[in-house]
């Protein structure tokens, strides 16, 4: 292996900062997230290395057994049958190409070493434009209008499914544009803020969408955490939101996430809502009825307690060896007030003259 080759190896970060750097606002077709970006790394840096091994990259034609021509092919058919066309490849193999000799600037500092190595990189990604049209027209030539509805067909199937998948989640979804603005809301968002609708009403709503007002009238404080989260420069972020519709009161976990998009692309907020409503308020009541209990048991406790009790007069002994009246003792420890009456076994005694005590 030539020296120089070796500084691909296991270099997918350094070559996705490169790319990232030459991409931004040049090019209308980036994917979206890391893993494909380090596969296609891995797939042009084996096969630079393989054709290294078999003396490929000195050829000034490739041949059918060359690993460079069998990688144009291949990656051809993978991305006509992804939808990406011709020209789309072509401008990421001009990402790419500068990608890679910046990293051989960096790590090759002596010449002649790094102009052979720049002449080879060159060469390398000149072959695999070659040999990726070649077979992108030979393809296309054994094609047919079929095909392309098919594929069309496809790709329509493929974004339906995955819009399914969202209206599907049961938990509210707001994505938000970098402006702020609305740009989907899932079945179960639409229906927590317009209270009807059934699933894709967001996605086929007729006569335009409307603007972020909705947003804020059922949680005020919606943009101001936003913005705020957006300053802090986080990945993401748990928020506590509560909101009042028709006089009963709502709570919502929060959680605030930027996507997950190298080349800002799809770059936007994603906001999810889980409603802790019922949990709330269960908890509430929980606190309320634990009061209670605890309010019970208190008075229980107060009484609890061998009371001396006088046998005759019914006084009760406090603490200090006094006599109290049973009335005052328990207003004191227990809180109770009492009211007189006279029962009546008691009234018929007092009428007969027998009730000379009225502890008796």
């Amino acid at each position: 292996m030539t020296d120089f080759l070796s500084i691909f190896q296991n270099s997918e970060k350094p070559l996705l900062a490169e790319v990232m750097k030459n991409a931004r606002g040049q090019h209308h077709y980036l994917a979206a997230v890391e893993e494909v970006w380090n596969l296609s790394f891995q797939g042009l840096t084996t096969t630079l290395l393989k054709a290294e091994a078999a003396g490929a990259l000195l050829d000034q034609e490739p041949g059918p057994s060359d690993p460079v021509a069998a990688f144009g092919r291949e990656e051809a058919r993978r991305h006509r049958e992804r939808g990406v066309s011709l020209e789309m490849f072509l401008g990421l193999l001009k990402i790419f190409r500068p990608s890679y000799l910046e990293i051989v600037r960096r790590q090759v500092p002596d010449e002649p070493g790094r102009s052979r190595a720049v002449g080879q990189i060159l060469r390398f990604f000149d072959r695999v434009e070659t040999s990726f049209c070649l077979a992108w027209v030979r393809e296309a030539e054994a094609g047919s209008i079929k095909a392309l509805e098919d594929k069309n067909l496809e790709l329509v199937t493929e974004r339906d499914s995955y819009l399914a998948v969202l209206e599907s989640i049961p938990m509210p979804v707001i994505l938000l544009d970098p402006d702020l603005s609305v740009r989907y809301l899932n079945h179960a968002a639409y229906r927590l803020f317009f209270r009807t609708g059934a699933p894709g009403a967001w996605h086929c709503r007729p006569g335009g969408r409307p603007g972020s007002a909705f947003l804020t009238e059922l949680f005020p404080g919606f943009f101001q955490d936003i913005e705020a989260f957006l300053r802090a420069k986080e990945g993401s972020a748990e928020l506590a939101w509560s909101a009042d519709r028709d006089g009963a009161a709502m709570s919502f976990r929060v959680v605030v996430s930027r996507m997950l998009d190298l080349p800002d692309a799809f770059a936007g907020i994603l906001v999810t809502l889980d409603d802790q409503t019922e949990r709330v308020q269960a908890a509430r009541e929980r606190e309320r009825m634990l009061a209670e209990l605890q309010a019970a048991l208190a008075e229980v406790g107060s009484l609890s307690s061998l009371l001396p009790i006088c046998a005759w007069c019914k006084k009760i002994r406090n603490d200090q060896g006094y006599w109290d009246q049973l009335e005052g003792y328990l207003a004191a420890r227990a809180g109770i007030v009492f009211s007189h009456g006279i029962c009546p076994d008691c009234a018929a005694r007092v009428r007969a003259g027998e009730f000379k005590n009225p502890a008796g």
